[in-house]
């Protein structure tokens, strides 16, 4: 996802047409502000000033409590889906719509790997204690989605998901 910071002209900063290829989340907004206002950042606060010259390696990223998990480097995003405990592997640069999964490719396996030493690095303690089993992810199994025969708006806006 992209970010855009503007900041005003009186600002030093945020330099005016300078692309950032740095990995942002949504926690690095409050360290931002902070610098910005010159106010110091909480030490309580995870993020970082996406105006700084900290740059991390990996992101990281979880969609719903039995959803999906993600760790994302400037080339490569692993998605571990949860229920059903699938993988998802994706080049972001010769991939960019990611359409071709690479988790079982062998020339991608030590990417791979990595990869899922990092998502389980950054896993929660509720996490690990309900998906990792002698170091290994493992997810709950999959449920069969019924979902009613809905022709109406509220199907075409995706209401009936789980």
């Amino acid at each position: 996802v992209l970010m855009i910071l503007l900041g005003t002209a009186a600002q030093r900063e945020v330099n005016t047409g300078r692309i950032d290829d740095r990995l942002v989340g949504l926690a690095d907004v409050m360290p931002t502000l902070c610098e910005l206002a010159g106010v110091p950042v909480p030490p309580s606060c995870s993020g970082l000033s996406m105006i700084g010259d900290c740059k991390r390696e990996h992101s990281y990223g979880e969609c719903g409590v039995e959803g999906q998990r993600m760790v994302r480097t400037r080339k490569h995003k692993l998605v571990w889906t949860i229920c059903g405990s699938h993988f998802q592997l994706f080049d972001c640069v010769a991939d960019r719509a990611e359409r071709r999964n690479l988790a079982a490719d062998p020339a991608y396996s030590s990417t791979f790997d990595a990869l899922r030493g990092e998502l389980l690095s950054r896993l929660s303690d509720v996490d690990r204690e309900r998906f990792v089993k002698s170091g290994e992810l493992v997810g709950i199994p999959a449920r069969e989605q019924t979902h009613p025969d809905q022709r109406g708006l509220n199907a075409q806006r995706g209401l009936q998901w789980p």
